[in-house]
């Protein structure tokens, strides 16, 4: 990075609260939508800002890359959804027919469509060349929550809070099957890796496997006692991975709909759920502040991260399953290195509780996304924080183990002379961002 010196924090900052951040597929760009409307794109390769993308009228609510990582979708409680070019900044289309506000985007596999789910009910599909509505999925009596594309894009399964899931054709845009089951919400979806089965949980304590093919409902796992929070295929399709208010962890094998083994050790309520990239490893995260690491075949528990002093919101594997990352309401980030009993790094910049944790496809940076209306973006090797994106308060402090080093300076808000004209994105040339954001000198204390 030629800007910016080891040791210093660059702090490109906006006038408003970042909602959500996206890596793109190639892992060379990361994206962040914030609450007054705007997304702002920079380069992983150095942190520099390059584009701020203008034109929503309201909150960001979602943002999805296209498989090759030109074009950037976003979703907006404005009502509408937008289509980028992310080489030029500009708006290709603006995506307007929602009566609501559009709650997901997403790219089908091919990139040559878009869905979208609002809370007006419906879903919409779009075609991503010019911008027009190819088809209205209509069905759901209340907001949709979510709308994803299977593994192969040739369907579409879209989720509503109100106990049900529809799967659509996405070139008839027929509703396929109405998949019926569940007797209280549904909180999540997952279609298996190769796309022959969708697994939905509830908050009637089950998971439902369902054939995509037929709408038959393949297995109902029972054995929770609480609402199923989330879960997740194994990278074969063979297993899943269920977690839940009940305190446990189940793996269930995806064929026969049997529990394979209960994992026992959480004292609390379970958020997350993660296999590693080989499949051999199931990461769980809890209320009770800690991260867990299972044998994916034995059930064993291999070990027991500690450290967070409270609820640990998300956990991810690196690329290669060799670290694991964490985030907590206790502020703090955590990488941990597979079968050490010690993080490597331990950040703990954020002003509020750190919610969403994400590693680049790269797996050399790590963005997280915290309620004090940051994202912030550090390096694996270093545990540096590298830029961060938004407008917190206070002062910030920096505390990392393994240099011993803190934050000496205090936010200065920066103008950074955004023309407010709508539709209209505004490159930051990098003499621009150099001379605008503020550089803070990290200090080694003896």
């Amino acid at each position: 990075m030629t800007s910016v010196q080891y040791g210093e924090l660059p702090l490109l900052q906006h006038d408003d609260r970042v909602s959500l951040c996206v890596y793109s597929p190639d892992g060379e760009t990361i994206a962040a939508g914030l609450s007054n409307g705007t997304i702002s794109v920079s380069l992983t390769s150095n942190c520099e800002r390059v584009w701020i993308l203008k034109g929503h009228s309201s909150i960001v609510e979602s943002i999805a890359y296209s498989p090759d990582s030109t074009r950037i979708a976003s979703s907006s409680h404005d009502n509408t959804a937008r289509l980028w070019d992310v080489v030029s900044g500009v708006c290709i289309h603006v995506l307007e027919g929602h009566g609501d506000m559009v709650r997901s985007v997403a790219y089908s596999p091919q990139g040559d469509h878009v869905v979208s789910s609002s809370s007006d009910g419906t879903v919409k599909v779009w075609d991503v060349e010019i911008g027009d509505c190819r088809h209205t999925l209509i069905g759901h009596t209340k907001s949709v929550h979510e709308a994803i594309y299977s593994p192969q894009g040739s369907q579409i399964a879209s989720m509503s809070l109100y106990h049900t899931v529809r799967l659509w054709d996405n070139e008839t845009a027929a509703c396929l099957h109405h998949l019926r089951g569940h007797t209280d919400g549904v909180i999540s979806i997952t279609y298996s890796p190769l796309g022959y089965q969708i697994a939905s949980c509830s908050r009637d304590d089950t998971i439902r496997l369902w054939d995509v093919a037929t709408g038959d409902c393949l297995h109902v796992l029972t054995g929770h006692t609480g609402s199923v929070i989330s879960a997740a295929y194994s990278p074969d399709g063979d297993q899943v991975a269920s977690c839940s208010d009940d305190k446990s962890v189940r793996l269930w094998d995806a064929t026969k709909g049997a529990c394979i083994h209960t994992l026992l050790g959480h004292t609390s309520t379970v958020l997350r759920v993660v296999y590693s990239p080989r499949g051999e490893l199931v990461a769980s995260s809890s209320f009770e502040a800690t991260v867990r690491l299972w044998d994916a075949e034995t059930g064993v528990c291999r070990q027991t991260l500690t450290g967070h002093s409270r609820t640990v919101k998300s956990v991810v594997f690196s690329p290669k399953g060799d670290r694991v990352a964490s985030s907590s309401d206790d502020q703090t980030v955590r990488l941990w290195d597979v079968g050490a009993r010690e993080s490597r790094h331990i950040s703990n910049a954020h002003l509020a509780a750190v919610v969403e944790i994400k590693l680049s496809p790269k797996g050399n940076q790590i963005a997280t996304c915290s309620h004090d209306s940051t994202v912030r973006i550090w390096g694996v090797e270093t545990g540096i924080c590298l830029q961060v994106i938004g407008s917190p308060c206070g002062v910030l402090h920096i505390h990392l183990m393994a240099i011993k080093l803190h934050l000496a300076a205090g936010i200065t808000p920066y103008d950074f002379g955004v023309q407010k004209q709508e539709n209209v994105s505004v490159h930051l040339p990098a003499t621009e961002l150099r001379s605008k954001a503020s550089c803070f000198h990290l200090v080694e204390i003896a």
